[in-house]
């Protein structure tokens, strides 16, 4: 089975010039891919009611498969 971590990233900022100036986060657990998605919807929905400044920004999301995730390191680890 393929599996994946959970990622999403907003800026808060009024302009992020790359991805390093974000806010990014991961689900530390690796997931099948249907759960991946059902994951993300509820971190965008947590992070907008923890973070009144993202309520109305853009947040990008990425399902990545596990064994091509490179730097986790990069990102914050997502916590409920």
């Amino acid at each position: 089975m393929i599996l994946y971590y959970a990622i999403i990233a907003y800026c808060l900022s009024g302009a992020c010039s790359n991805v390093e100036s974000m806010e990014r986060y991961i689900y530390e657990e690796a997931l099948p891919y249907e759960q991946c998605l059902t994951t993300i919807s509820t971190m965008i929905d947590e992070a907008r009611k923890r973070n009144p400044e993202v309520k109305h920004k853009p947040i990008s999301t990425l399902c990545v498969q596990k064994d091509f995730l490179k730097n986790k390191e990069r990102y914050t680890v997502w916590t409920r």
